[in-house]
């Protein structure tokens, strides 16, 4: 293998700059500890140096650079210590580099347009990785034959309007852009512009239409782009062109034309240009989010479409009807089969392709059903791969259903009819492919020992133990359940799977969230009565809040009825001694969506420690209401409304804790990175109620803590020594050092608060001098691990403790904590009032 391996990298003839890819690749397999060189390796070299050719080539042929690297990350991650050297290269990185030099078609050199040709003629994840972002080899063969002179620069959108049909409608939308800016005097050519174009198209334009069809105000867009627009600088008043503003939309234009390659969409519309801008990061995607025009929900749009054009015969209206009977999960199997008929180069979409899309949503009711006939998805997906051919698929048509594939629609219906469901679920879709009989679906599933019979057999099992174990049941019963809260979350995880197909109904589901786990839940610490710091939890208390507060959010796209009854007609009295924006906001609606309400008190209205005293306060509100959440200057308050309450009281924020923004955190944590145990989470700043809450529950469950602050301003040495003791027994650490950049090597997390906290104000000049080099920026981020996140409990101030590049980047999730203390609060709530 090795003599192979140096024959063909010696033999290749490779111009300096592949040779130099070929080896940065090498070092970069040795440094992640791999023992060969694969396809990633050598594409992530590609794009490594700023100056490197290849990213050219990837731009010429309308694909983000930035893109590929984003789809690369997740398989650059170290796994192992590094090696001096790799051996050689994987079976798919030598057939790459063969290809490459084939690519060069005799010549004396192969250079980086053929590298980037040969990874997209073989195998491995490089070439999945470039498939799925809408590459075309063609366009790609060309701009590597006949790179474009580095002096030429197109017309703004020339490039992309060259290499797929560009619709009516976004073309006119770009144009509309771009006057725009020139009648503002902008220098360039922003999403802002572009965003504004897309909102002065007419109302039958398909992003009008599907910004309609989400409910968005095109009226209240246009007022939030205005603003926005006036913020933008003018050019100079002289020496500049008042016409010659430059395109800055090209990454955009260029996502835009990969979403219609991978959607097989004959033209570019401006649906694909609003969906490219709702998956940026610019300020038109702020404003997008904020009237809830997401990037899925705009992909979900697409999808009716999408529908329409595959079944070839149907009309608008019953594409329309076919796709509102399908759910969530079956919508996405038929996106993925869409994206597999594309990889495979096939126009259109057939029954091989359904089945590699079901496989693909490994937590559907499919999915399950395949697992309990002992027939993994792996299995199945490398059945079908030998067994399917690839095509050279025609951009310039609309992929359509196959004969094959729309018989297996119908009898998914027919299926879904006859087992008395609504809607038509991954099951139903599975059932129909092994109905259908004459396809390769068909064929692979029975060869596999997948018939029709135990198939419907394992369906009805699957309903059966939902009405036996479950309808019905409003409260736990502990004879019933003999196994532990992690089995008790399997099971309801499936649930929910089962209720977002339209298998079991919404009450169902509520009954398990509302009896089985929730005993599960009080039985994981019985005693709790407070959250008043998260010293009051064990480490199976602070598992199960986490646990629950996923299933919560799981729970939400199935309708509120799964949960509105677990708080209903309780009320939580809220005290702020501090203006809040997340906490206000997210316990009110918590205690909305758990069925209960919230009562707002500010600090005019009792006057805490002036007008009444804290007991007295909290003996009141214990006879009105069923908890109390408190936001305050001083902890000893918290202490004392849960001495006198006699209900359950909640710290939302006081100056040694801030338990519930730990919570949410260490839940977005391990939705991004997985189990907790192990992972390095290092907080950079100042040793605040922030930090405290987070050592505490980093050290309790796993995690190794670390704080980076200046002299003077560590942490409280009781929280420290608390940490540590957590640590000593669940396999974690706690540190504090005085170096950020020393502290954040191998960091998986990186978080940060502002310096100066609320009632610390007369400090903020000397912090500001004090912390200015613990500053969350580009370079200190560059220490961390490739993968890690970026941590912020907000608000933030920008340009302070955290740069605008790093807080709005692609590694920040400061959003998905926001939005996580709804989750986990709700979690708490449920945990302590639920018990009255």
């Amino acid at each position: 293998m090795r003599f192979l391996t140096r024959y063909i990298c010696m033999s290749a003839h490779w111009t300096r700059d592949a040779e130099a890819a070929i080896a940065a690749a090498r070092r970069q397999a040795a440094d992640l500890g791999r023992p060969t060189t694969g396809t990633e390796h050598l594409l992530a070299a590609l794009l490594a140096s700023e100056n490197s050719a290849a990213a050219p080539l990837l731009t010429a042929a309308g694909i983000s650079v930035e893109a590929v690297r984003q789809w690369l990350a997740p398989h650059l991650v170290r796994s192992g210590t590094p090696l001096p050297e790799v051996g050689g290269f994987t079976s798919q990185a030598e057939a790459a580099l063969a290809a490459a030099r084939r690519e060069a078609e005799g010549g004396l050199e192969a250079g980086l347009g053929h590298l980037l040709l040969g990874l997209l003629a073989a195998d491995g994840i490089a070439h999945d990785t470039l498939v799925q972002l809408g590459v075309n080899r063609d366009a790609l063969r060309e701009a590597a034959r006949h790179p474009a002179p580095p002096s030429s620069v197109e017309p703004p959108g020339e490039a992309s309007r060259k290499l797929s049909g560009l619709a009516t409608d976004a073309g006119r939308a770009l144009r509309l852009a771009t006057e725009e800016a020139r009648r503002r005097q902008h220098r360039e050519v922003g999403s802002l512009h572009l965003l504004w174009g897309l909102l002065r198209l007419g109302g039958y334009a398909p992003a009008r239409r599907a910004l309609h069809s989400l409910g968005a105000s095109a009226a209240n867009l246009k007022r939030g782009v205005e603003i926005a627009l006036e913020t933008l600088p003018q050019m100079a008043e002289a020496g500049e062109s008042r016409t010659g503003v430059q395109d800055a939309t090209q990454p955009i234009q260029a996502r835009a034309h990969a979403l219609a390659r991978s959607l097989q969409s004959r033209t570019t519309s401006s649906l694909h240009l609003l969906m490219a801008l709702a998956e940026s990061a610019g300020p038109a995607a702020g404003i997008l989010i904020g009237a809830g025009v997401t990037f899925p929900r705009l992909r979900q749009q697409q999808a009716c479409h999408a529908v329409g054009e595959m079944a070839g015969s149907m009309t608008r209206e019953e594409a329309k009807r076919m796709w509102q009977r399908f759910t969530e999960r079956a919508r996405r199997v038929v996106f993925f089969a869409q994206e597999e008929a594309a990889r495979l180069g096939e126009n259109y979409v057939s029954t091989e392709h359904l089945l590699l899309g079901l496989v693909r949503e490994s937590d559907s009711v499919a999915a399950r059903v395949l697992d309990r006939l002992g027939v993994s998805l792996g299995r199945i997906r490398n059945e079908v791969e030998k067994q399917v051919t690839r095509g050279r698929g025609n951009l310039g048509r609309d992929m359509q259903l196959s004969p094959h594939a729309k018989r297996v629609i119908d009898l998914a219906y027919d299926e879904a009819r006859q087992l008395k469901n609504e809607y038509i679920g991954t099951e139903h879709l599975l059932l129909g492919l092994i109905r259908e009989g004459d396809g390769s679906a068909a064929r692979v599933l029975i060869k596999l020992g997948v018939d029709l019979e135990r198939a419907h057999r394992e369906v009805a099992a699957m309903r059966e133990d939902e009405t036996r174990h479950y309808t019905g049941r409003s409260r736990f019963d502990p004879s019933a359940v003999a196994d532990s809260p992690a089995d008790a979350a399997q099971r309801l995880i499936a649930a929910l799977a089962r209720a977002r197909d339209g298998a079991t109904t919404p009450e169902q589901t509520g009954a398990r969230l509302e009896g089985e786990f929730l005993g599960l839940l009080r039985a994981s610490q019985p005693d709790l009565k407070h959250l008043r710091g998260i010293t009051d939890l064990t480490r199976a208390g602070a598992h199960a809040l986490l646990t629950y507060a996923g299933l919560l959010k799981q729970s939400l796209p199935v309708r509120l009825s799964v949960h509105d009854r677990l708080l209903r007609g309780q009320t939580l009295a809220m005290i702020f001694e501090k203006p809040s924006l997340r906490t206000r906001v997210t316990f009110e609606v918590g205690m909305a969506q758990l069925g209960g309400r919230a009562i707002y008190l500010q600090p005019s209205d009792i006057q805490l420690r002036k007008r009444e005293s804290v007991p007295d306060v909290a003996r009141n509100l214990g006879r009105w209401v069923d908890g109390i959440m408190a936001r305050t200057f001083v902890h000893q308050t918290i202490l004392d409304l849960a001495e006198h309450a006699g209900v359950p009281v909640i710290n939302g924020l006081s100056d040694l804790e801030h338990p519930c923004q730990a919570l949410a955190d260490f839940l977005t944590i391990q939705e991004r990175l997985g189990e907790i145990t192990g992972k390095k989470v290092v907080f950079v700043g100042d040793g605040n109620n922030v930090a405290h809450s987070l050592l505490l529950l980093g050290g309790l469950l796993g995690a190794h803590m670390v704080v980076a602050c200046p002299e003077g301003y560590e942490p409280r040495a009781e929280i420290l020594e608390a940490t540590q003791a957590y640590a000593a027994a669940s396999g974690g650490s706690a540190e504090v050092m005085h170096d950020p950049t020393t502290a954040v090597q191998g960091a998986h997390a990186v978080y940060t608060d502002v310096w100066a906290s609320m009632g610390q104000e007369a400090e903020a000049e000397q912090r500001a001098q004090v912390f200015a080099p613990f500053q969350v920026n580009a370079e200190l981020l560059a220490a961390a691990l490739p993968e890690a996140i970026v941590m912020h409990c907000l608000p933030a101030h920008r340009g302070q403790e955290i740069t605008d590049a790093v807080l709005d980047g692609l590694q920040s999730v400061v959003l998905d904590q926001a939005e996580n203390r709804l989750h986990a609060q709700k979690a708490v709530l449920v945990m302590l009032m639920s018990q009255k």
